[in-house]
């Protein structure tokens, strides 16, 4: 047997957790204090032998066919059957039972907190963008005032000194027209 607590059979029947101080092998069960007085006072029960829990768990279980004893294994399974329903009742169960409870709640919350920074990152990604789009509509309105400012500023100079030159060509055109003019008279 393992070193774990035995708990009471009747209790862990009723979903309560009380260790057993005693075994009783006829009825192969565990009984809490409580539970054990009961039993010593039913007539039918009131002879079985009672070992300490710590002579019990030192008794090896048989897990070897014997035909002569077994009835061809029935007997066995029979007990094997008992062995595993008291599973359930004893410490250790409910122990790694918690932790199990515990670790589904601590993925439960990981699962959570995940699908969280999934929401969080998409929003994130998506203010990101936006401020892509919006500082390079910027950047291009920036560039078409550069762009309109240049193209005003060259027109304006072209303008200028298109100007000058039809100021130069009137003057040197009458120049011209005077020098032939002033040829003839």
């Amino acid at each position: 047997m393992s070193d774990s607590t035995v708990m009471c059979g009747v209790c862990c029947l009723r979903h309560f957790s009380k260790p057993s101080p005693g075994w009783y092998l006829e009825c192969e069960v565990g009984l809490c204090w409580d539970c054990k007085e009961h039993h010593s006072l039913l007539k039918a029960t009131r002879n079985h032998n009672i070992i300490p829990i710590t002579e019990y768990q030192k008794v090896p279980l048989n897990v070897k066919c014997d035909i002569e004893t077994h009835n061809n294994c029935k007997d066995l399974i029979e007990k094997e059957k008992n062995y595993i329903t008291d599973v359930k009742c004893s410490a250790r169960f409910q122990e790694v039972e918690e932790m199990l409870n515990g670790t589904a709640e601590n993925i439960k919350r990981i699962r959570i907190n995940r699908q969280e920074n999934l929401t969080s990152l998409e929003e994130e990604r998506k203010k990101i963008q936006n401020n892509i789009i919006q500082t390079r509509i910027k950047i291009n309105n920036h560039l078409d005032k550069l762009q309109a400012d240049l193209i005003q500023n060259i027109n304006a100079k072209v303008a200028k000194e298109n100007e000058k030159i039809q100021k130069v060509l009137k003057t040197l055109g009458k120049a011209v027209l005077d020098k032939r003019i002033s040829k003839y008279f």
